[in-house]
């Protein structure tokens, strides 16, 4: 099961609508650290030397610093200009950046050149362990069909596998708080499946009636939760 967040039709003053005004929102903060995981990757490095001029993020690149300096400057940067830790090995680079963060020297863990499963495994094992409860992502989409443009959130896109009730009702919140941050004060919760109906063969299904209950009970406050549906139900009029 996936999950979408669709923002209110009515849009208030503080809501934050599309990538647009999401950075000049960051900008009016102080730029946070970043730790990067294995970070002579240039992608990797050209993300975060854009957010660093945006002046969003400062980032802390740990890799194999040869391979670092030489693809900055590929880019035409300064490596003077960033803090390096020098790390060869991937699994061991991936823990550093982790332990950056576990530390408080960095907000933000960012995965660079190092295989996903590397990277989770790593991020939640010592010396990093950053799981406090579940641990769970959320992707933001810009939706610009029709008149206005609107975010649209999904959550788990993959780092829960196989949940239960009690870990998808933390993904809901976990989402949810993400909505609320971005000024959607009563996101709609669309619980997706691979059917609309009821059916005693799609787990999915079931733990959406169970879910849309509970949250109708209170279990999730500051939002509106129904389904199952299909992706087209919940985001196509």
């Amino acid at each position: 099961m996936h999950l979408k967040l669709l923002g209110e039709d009515e849009k208030s003053c503080c809501m934050i609508n599309n990538f647009e005004e999401l950075l000049a929102a960051a900008q009016k903060t102080a730029p946070v650290y970043i730790a990067v995981a294995v970070a002579h990757e240039a992608e990797a490095l050209k993300a975060v030397i854009r957010a660093r001029d945006l002046k969003i993020a400062n980032p802390i690149l740990v890799g194999d610093k040869s391979w670092i300096i030489s693809i900055i400057e590929d880019l035409g940067d300064d490596p003077g200009d960033f803090e390096i830790i020098n790390e060869k090995e991937p699994a061991l680079a991936a823990a550093t950046a982790a332990n950056t963060v576990r530390q408080g020297k960095a907000s933000i863990l960012m995965k660079g050149g190092v295989p996903t499963s590397v990277f989770i495994h790593t991020a939640l094992g010592p010396p990093g362990d950053l799981k406090a409860g579940l641990l769970s992502d959320v992707a933001i989409y810009e939706d610009n069909r029709g008149t206005g443009c609107q975010f649209v959130l999904q959550s788990d896109g993959g780092i829960n596998i196989s949940p239960g009730i009690r870990q998808k009702l933390d993904i809901i919140r976990n989402a949810v708080s993400v909505a609320h941050i971005l000024g959607i004060n009563s996101p709609r919760v669309a619980l997706l499946s691979g059917s609309e109906k009821v059916h005693p063969d799609f787990q999915s299904t079931i733990d959406a009636i169970v879910l849309v209950k509970m949250c109708q009970d209170g279990a999730v406050e500051g939002c509106i939760v129904d389904g199952p549906f299909a992706l087209d139900n919940a985001i196509d009029a």
